[in-house]
């Protein structure tokens, strides 16, 4: 027949654990520690020389506290974090709180039975705190001393100091719980895991542009991250996030931003114009392409030109499609616009000037641009879907 015993200060870094260890937190009382104490025999010297020690615990606690919560600030608003494409989020923070584990279990040893029980013929390991007499819901006090209700100074402060420090371990597990669930939360967001996204990945971008023009020019630069690859090829841009999200390195998410965009300027075959107005934001880049390129579709007919008896674009219909691109009259970015405009419509019909486009801006009625908006997306939508079926 084998031991059934306790095992050493090391916790299993799970979910599981964080939970288990809170449920036996909520069991530690008064009356526990000083029935321990009175049954264990402790001395006053003993008793003393066990408040110093927890006091140091305490202190190591209280830092590490410290650290976690300022790590847990930013922890959810970032995109990468280093560690965690080895371990779960559960494991990383575990490594953040050793000391207060490791000096937990100690206190649960402390304050625990050392006969060994046997159990069906085979040697197991329990940790401390299933173990603890502070966290038995079965333990039976010694009633005749917690009866006398004479508590000594020595006996009060033992009681505070152990209780004092497991506040405060609570508090720690508490903020992990939190971190976690938090977590777990924004995996399940598409639209608030695409904004984590899309904030990191223009962070990295502004301190990028430099090294991704110099890979642009090298026909020799290879883009080898799969994920770059799998993020352009998915249908399901959501679910790849999901998969993602606190899987990468900070310096890996660096490596695949400036991947993702020499791949989609190579494939896309980026405008130079494209970049300044819409950024890294393919969706609205393909959108307005589509929209560019079936602008006919919309009957954007204007005056006719007497010299060579050709119809010009109508300003009005112009001035829409500005706004519909998520271009505004105040936008600096007007001129951009236009020119890129001139460049890429290939249509029937004659361009105007700058001028005769901003001073039609908003001289519509809402429902005329609200018809307008809606043909437009319609004809995209369409156009869209026959491209995708073509690839």
């Amino acid at each position: 027949m084998g031991d059934y015993r306790l095992d050493d200060t090391c916790v299993e870094h799970s979910y599981k654990t964080l939970n288990e260890l809170l449920d036996a937190i909520t069991n530690i009382d008064q009356q526990k520690i000083m029935s321990f104490a009175f049954e264990d025999g402790w001395s006053e010297v003993k008793v003393q020389k066990f408040i110093l020690k927890i006091g140091t615990y305490h202190s190591k606690l209280k830092e590490e506290h410290f650290s976690l919560k300022e790590f847990s600030k930013d922890f959810n608003k970032k995109w990468a974090t280093d560690n965690n494409q080895c371990f779960s989020t559960v494991e990383n923070l575990f490594s953040k709180i050793q000391e207060t584990l490791k000096e937990s279990m100690r206190v649960f040893l402390t304050f625990s039975n050392k006969m060994k029980i046997r159990m069906h013929g085979k040697q197991m390991q329990l940790p401390a705190y299933k173990v603890s007499v502070l966290t038995s819901m079965y333990y039976q006090r010694f009633i005749p001393f917690v009866e006398t209700n004479i508590v000594t100074p020595i006996v009060s402060d033992l009681c505070e100091a152990t209780l004092d420090f497991f506040v405060d371990v609570r508090a720690v597990l508490v903020l992990c719980r939190k971190v976690i669930r938090q977590e777990a939360r924004i995996r399940k967001n598409p639209s608030k895991l695409s904004a984590i996204y899309d904030e990191c990945y223009e962070q990295v971008l502004k301190s990028s542009k430099v090294t991704i023009e110099s890979f642009n020019k090298l026909d020799a630069f290879q883009v080898t991250d799969q994920k770059v690859i799998e993020l352009n090829e998915t249908k399901d841009i959501s679910a790849f996030l999901a998969n993602c999200f606190h899987t990468q390195t900070e310096s890996e998410f660096n490596d695949f931003v400036i991947q993702d965009n020499v791949y989609k300027a190579r494939k896309e075959k980026l405008h130079p114009l494209e970049d300044k107005l819409w950024k890294k934001d393919w969706e609205i880049i393909n959108r307005v392409r589509l929209g560019i390129q079936h602008f006919d579709e919309m009957e954007p007919k204007g005056s006719i030109d007497n010299k060579d008896k050709r119809y010009r674009l109508k300003g009005e219909a112009v001035a829409m499609l500005m706004k519909w691109s998520g271009i505004t009259n105040e936008d600096k970015r007007k001129g951009l616009f236009m020119k890129y405009f001139k460049d890429t419509y290939k249509g029937k019909y004659k361009p105007i000037g700058d001028n005769a486009v901003y001073n039609a801006f908003d001289g519509w009625k809402e429902r005329e641009y609200k018809l307008f908006e809606e043909k437009l997306n319609d004809i995209v939508k369409k156009n869209k879907q026959k491209d995708e079926v073509v690839a």
